[in-house]
């Protein structure tokens, strides 16, 4: 959750971050066989997690989950700790709002930014507008009002918990604990040690002209210190000369400069939702102090419910905004673990250019820091959930962005133990989009079969269906909502409920179905991130320092919203283990359930690459593969002094010098006597994108007559296809106001194709026509889906 969206509590009263989901949408929980009856009444645990309200607890709390669960029929509620009123802290203060920066979606950008960048959606004013807006409207805002409910862990807050679950045990449902009295994760309602807060990494630089004896305080622990000469480029390590605080050091003749790199706590802001004092996620001892203190609290006082009733849990915005510098004593040894180089002399890196070295130190750095993030708060919490039967869930801020390096470190990392990856979906409609993809791609990497969405403020309006749809295209199949059952609903109470239930129960497991791997590049987008750099001001949005040759979210945008051309992000770890695999012609992402097959690879704009992970799209191309790169080919290695090796393998793929200029327009295709091609787009569009495969011969999996590709209302015509119980399931949703009646040609032959309604839960056949060209049999259907509406298509393939 971002500054912008902490803050606009104040103005739309909606608590987007205090919110869960369900633990029982677990591999144990995908319906094995999913019958006609069971999709006109999905069961519970596939209907949305019902919010309560603004309020932590609210006075109304019991009738509120009576009223959701039962008038509502939805499947779970979420209930969190009450603060402690006497506790209560300032929403806001002068110098927190001048430390709150945008979290993307601008309509306005410094120069110099990224071509890539998201601007503005039709018909909204943009975050930059709606922050400008904000920032009059909190003026005034000093403090917030005392927090309702009955307190923080009192008895009269237990007893009124429990009978809440009571009524989620005597009507089948369940219960999802959020850990936090407000959010982020990890604050305890203020009561974490000081020894426990968040870590943070100072550099602190001087200039020195030598021949004397010289001393400067040097605040924290010091991590790394020297001297370099600046006529002669001699450097000297200092770390032996600091003591007690101290840096003393007798100064050669000459002229020098000092950087001291030291690890300092951070200091809080005194406001209600401050990062700086929560717990620090990378360190175990205040992890498990946070687990003990929130966790246990929780089982000790719920005993008889947890694992039955309370079936998951869920943290919030655990990660590494709003500090750019967050750091962890550890980083050092597994900097050395995963380089094999003492860090000591390339800390300089992280704030500058230091030479040939710059991006494989940063991304040593980075990389050291995101893996220890998600071993941290995620990993540890799960680990306590699995040992009391729950399952976690969570998400770390900025899930959505471009950039993740001071976001969240790498979704994959961060995602690497938890059960339910979870996005966060926050802000205007249409917010975020395009990054959704990389939460259900971690899921399908890892296998797992639920991917959720914290989606802010949505229920059963037009928005809601229209945000709900969006998600499922992208992989996404559960979600939390704060329900508004008669405001602005459409349809009765109950509809909303059992549309995204049924929905949910055909899409979540199984296999998906998706011909193109598109690289994750965050080995670049490592590389490219320096702290404190020029570029990186206050009217730039958190989250979007970019190159202008990032192009992998609007790549992915092209190809499910234009193009309806489904893909996974893959990122280079995984790619360069034995979790991909390459076979004649193909990419597998060897899964024992969700094993996916790639045709294409696709490796969007990138300066960094990791040499496995190039070697591996080389066999790949090598053994028939096809492969596009768009705006920008690999020259630099992410590791130390292998550049070499990328620029030989680009040029063996591509025929392209990668240190020179990248050449305009398209490449011609480089071919091999496997079959394998390879093609370089200087400027991808949709149009480019499009000729690109059919030039290449790569046939789609779904293709529409005339390709529908409406906008109108924010909203956007796609599917997504899925494998389960010898069963192909189509899922097509339309978010837009315009309808759509078109001829949809699925690959291989569908035999006794259904149409299922999941907002009437009706199953009706269909006829289907059969045709067979070179690159196979596809089958034919009308297919008509309105306005705001979804259908699916399900049929069993004969081959």
């Amino acid at each position: 959750m971002s500054v912008a969206k902490r803050a606009s509590f104040l103005l739309i009263g909606v608590a987007g971050c205090w919110l869960s989901c369900p633990a029982q949408a677990g591999r144990a929980k995908v319906e094995k066989v999913v019958t006609a009856q069971k999709f006109q009444t999905p069961p519970p645990v596939y209907r949305p997690i019902a919010t309560l309200s603004d309020n932590v607890l609210p006075d109304d709390a019991v009738e509120k989950v009576r009223h959701f669960l039962i008038d509502g029929d939805y499947g779970s509620f979420m209930f969190s700790p009450s603060p402690d009123p006497s506790r209560a802290k300032p929403t806001l203060t002068p110098e927190y709002r001048k430390s709150m920066r945008p979290t993307g979606l601008q309509d306005r950008y410094p120069p110099g930014s990224s071509q890539w960048l998201p601007k503005a959606l039709p018909g909204e004013a943009g975050l930059g507008t709606f922050l400008d807006d904000l920032s009059v409207s909190l003026a005034s805002a000093t403090s917030a009002a005392k927090p309702a409910g009955p307190g923080f862990w009192t008895p009269q807050y237990v007893e009124t918990v429990k009978e809440t679950l009571e009524i989620a045990r005597r009507s089948g449902r369940q219960a999802v604990f959020y850990d936090e009295a407000g959010f982020p994760s990890g604050l305890v309602d203020h009561t974490a040690p000081a020894q426990y807060w968040r870590k943070l990494l100072k550099r602190s630089t001087f200039s020195v002209t030598g021949g004397h004896a010289w001393e400067v305080p040097v605040e924290g622990v010091v991590e790394a210190a020297s001297a370099r000469n600046i006529e002669t480029g001699r450097t000297i390590d200092l770390q032996p000369y600091v003591r007690s605080g101290q840096l003393s050091w007798d100064a050669p003749d000459g002229d020098w400069q000092v950087a001291v790199f030291s690890r300092v706590t951070a200091k809080p802001f005194g406001v209600a939702n401050d990062p700086g004092v929560a717990v620090d996620p990378m360190d175990p001892v205040a992890v498990n102090w946070f687990i003990a203190n929130s966790y246990g609290r929780m089982a000790k006082a719920f005993r008889p419910y947890v694992g039955s009733v309370i079936t998951s849990t869920f943290f919030d915005d655990v990660g590494i905004y709003s500090y750019e510098n967050t750091w962890s004593p550890l980083i050092a040894a597994r900097f050395k673990t995963l380089t094999g180089r003492d860090p000591a002399p390339y800390y300089a890196a992280l704030w500058g250019d230091i030479g040939p070295d710059t991006q494989a130190a940063r991304v040593g750095f980075f990389k050291a820091r995101a893996q220890l993030l998600g071993e941290g708060l995620p990993k540890l919490v799960t680990e306590w959930d699995h040992r009391h039967g729950l399952k976690s869930m969570g998400h770390p801020p900025g899930n959505y962005n471009v950039q993740p390096t001071d976001m969240n470190g790498d979704p994959f990392k961060f995602f690497a133990y938890t059960d339910i990856p979870l996005a966060d979906v926050i802000f205007g409609y249409g917010f975020g989009r395009d990054g959704y993809k990389l939460m259900s791609s971690v899921s399908s990497v890892r296998d797992l079969p639920v991917t959720a969405a914290e989606a802010f403020s949505t229920s059963g309006t037009v928005m809601g269906y229209r945000r709900l749809m969006d998600l499922y295209v992208r992989g996404i199949t559960r979600f939390v909502v704060r329900p508004f059952l008669t405001h602005g609903a459409i349809g009765g109470p109950k509809d909303f409920a059992n549309w995204a239930g049924r929905t949910s129960m055909l899409l979540q497991g199984g296999r998906h179905v998706a011909d193109i791997a598109l690289l994750y590049p965050i080995e670049s987008l490592q590389a490219f991130y320096s702290l404190e750099a020029p570029g990186n001001g206050p009217q730039l949005p958190v989250g979007d320092y970019i190159s202008n040759d990032t192009d992998y979210q609007a790549v992915g945008a092209m190809l499910v919203d234009e193009l309806h051309r489904d893909f996974t992000f893959i990122d280079p770890d995984h790619l360069k283990s034995a979790k991909l695999k390459v076979e004649p012609g193909a990419l597998i992402l060897d899964n024992k359930i969700n094993r996916e097959r790639y045709k294409v690879v696709i490796m969007p704009g990138e300066h960094v690459l990791s040499v496995g992970a190039l070697a591996k799209v080389k066999a790949f191309y090598d053994a028939g593969g096809v492969v596009i790169a768009t705006s920008l080919l690999p020259s630099k290695s992410a590791e130390f002094g292998k550049d070499g090796e990328v620029r030989a393998m680009v040029r063996a793929m591509f025929g392209i010098d990668p240190a020179a200029v990248m050449p305009d327009g398209v490449s011609e295709p480089r071919t091999n006597g496997a079959g394998g091609k390879a093609i370089f787009i200087r400027k991808p569009s949709p149009d480019v994108l499009s000729n690109a495969f059919a030039r290449l011969g790569v046939a789609p999996d779904v293709a529409f007559e005339g390709n529908p590709a409406p906008h109108t209302g924010n909203g956007l015509f796609g599917y997504i296809h899925r494998q389960k119980e010898g069963k192909d399931i189509y899922f097509f949703g339309n978010s837009s106001d315009t309808p759509i009646d078109t001829i949809v040609e699925l690959r291989g032959h569908l035999s006794a194709p259904q149409i299922w309604n999941p907002h009437t839960g009706t199953v009706a056949a269909t006829q289907a026509t059969y045709a067979r060209s070179r690159a196979g049999e596809t089958t034919r259907l009308r297919l008509q889906v309105g306005a705001l509406s979804s259908r699916f298509i399900v049929g069993v393939q004969t081959q």
